[in-house]
């Protein structure tokens, strides 16, 4: 049985963050102002962090691997 994934890091575009923010503002995200980072969101379990430097993306929590397959790739990386 493979091992569910718990964190997912990737590099952004800086249009990219904007939207992104957007995407998980419409899914109801609560979102926090964090140092280095253009912003920090999480809903339940599920955090995405999003950094200055890069900028990349952090997710991470239990439902890391459904974000990234269902939402991050699709509407953001565009895979």
């Amino acid at each position: 049985m493979p091992v569910p994934v718990k964190s997912y890091t990737h590099a952004l575009t800086p249009p990219q963050v904007p939207l992104l923010r957007e995407v998980l503002a419409g899914r109801g995200f609560d979102f926090e102002a964090r140092p280095y980072m253009h912003f920090y969101a999480s809903q339940g379990k599920l955090s995405v962090s999003v950094y200055e430097k890069g900028p990349k993306v952090l997710v991470q929590g239990k439902e890391t691997e459904d974000f990234v397959r269902f939402i991050l790739e699709p509407e953001i990386l565009g895979e």
